[in-house]
């Protein structure tokens, strides 16, 4: 089997380390000029603990990637989970920039 952090596997704020997680949903990505991909995506999350399943929210979040030179590029990126239980719910905002040598 394959694990996740909890906050590799789906922005709730109180999942434990290793779980029974299972998400799917959908993306989206655009390139409108040559520098810059934006994408979106959403996805249900579901936790199979034992022999049930068990709906625990929904993910959504965006991204832009922009590419200012070939070896210098921005991130920002924006997500949102919105537990079936309001306490668990959590948002993350990410900036990061990749200067290449």
């Amino acid at each position: 089997p394959i694990c996740f952090s909890s906050q590799t596997a789906v922005n709730s704020i109180d999942e434990p380390e290793y779980t029974s997680l299972v998400k799917g949903g959908l993306s989206l990505s655009i390139k409108p000029v040559k520098q810059l991909l934006l994408a979106a995506s959403g996805n249900a999350v579901f936790d199979y603990p034992d022999s049930e399943i068990k709906y625990k929210g929904t993910e959504a979040g965006l991204n832009a990637n922009l590419q200012l030179f070939s070896d210098f590029n921005i991130n920002a990126g924006i997500s949102q989970f919105f537990a079936k239980e309001e306490k668990a719910s959590k948002g993350t905002f990410t900036l990061t920039a990749t200067l290449a040598f």
